[in-house]
Formats: structure tokens, C-alpha cells, sequence
């Protein structure tokens, strides 16, 4: 299983919102190990209930989930390994990216659908 961020729209007459933008975040194991556990240890609350099924985070609630990325990123900054990595496969190659640099990069598109989010009117899904 991985995560996605979707982020749609206001509701229309129909009462659903259009899809306006969905990024990957990660796998399970990645999840949970890096953003689960320390959002657990840091005490915040949304980001903690990203193992359920669907984390909905409302219009109202997206300046606090932006302040948990805050502290989950300086988390990861203190605590990931400067040497660890991860692998990417794009095509045919093989390339090592340092780990904090493959967080940072995908806690970015989980931003981006914070920022639709807050111009739209919308919400966000995990």
C-alpha cells in the first residue's frame, strides 16, 4: 500500500469537489516509520492518524496541518542519518538520494496540496 495527497474543490450542485491536484507521499513502511512514529513522539495530532483508512483534513484545518509539517520536517532534520539513502529506479538506472533529501522532496508535494487547498476553498485527502 502508499500514500497519496488528493485535494479537491469546493463542492458544486452535485455536493462533490473536482480532483484538483494528487502527488505520492510514499509506501506504508515509509510512512509509518518516518512520518507515523514521529508525529506520535512529537504529539501531532493530524499527522498521527495517518495509518487509518482516510485522513480528511478540512479547509479549517490546514494551517495546523501545516504547522505539523514544520515540526516534522525539523524532526528530520535532527534525526536522519546524514548517510542513509534510498533507491530510485527511473527507466533502466539505479540511483542512491540521500533519505532526508527524498523526505524534504515528497513533504513538498504534501505542501503544494496544502497551498491548492488553501486557495480554492477546498480539502485534503491522505
Amino acid at each position: 500500500m502508499s500514500y497519496d495527497v488528493c485535494v479537491y474543490g469546493p463542492a458544486d450542485e452535485t455536493g462533490e469537489g473536482q480532483e484538483l491536484y494528487e502527488a505520492a507521499l510514499g509506501s506504508n513502511g515509509a510512512i509509518h516509520c518516518y512520518w507515523v512514529k514521529p508525529a506520535q513522539l512529537l504529539g501531532l495530532p493530524l499527522l498521527s492518524l495517518l495509518p487509518g483508512e482516510d485522513l480528511t483534513v478540512r479547509h479549517e484545518e490546514l494551517a495546523a496541518l501545516s504547522a505539523e509539517l514544520q515540526a516534522l520536517v525539523r524532526h528530520w532534520i535532527d534525526t536522519v542519518p546524514d548517510d542513509e539513502t534510498v533507491m530510485y529506479h527511473i527507466e533502466h538506472r539505479r540511483f542512491r538520494v540521500p533519505l532526508l533529501i527524498d523526505l524534504l522532496d515528497r513533504v513538498d508535494h504534501l505542501r503544494a496540496a496544502i497551498r491548492i487547498a488553501e486557495l480554492t476553498g477546498g480539502s485534503l485527502y491522505i
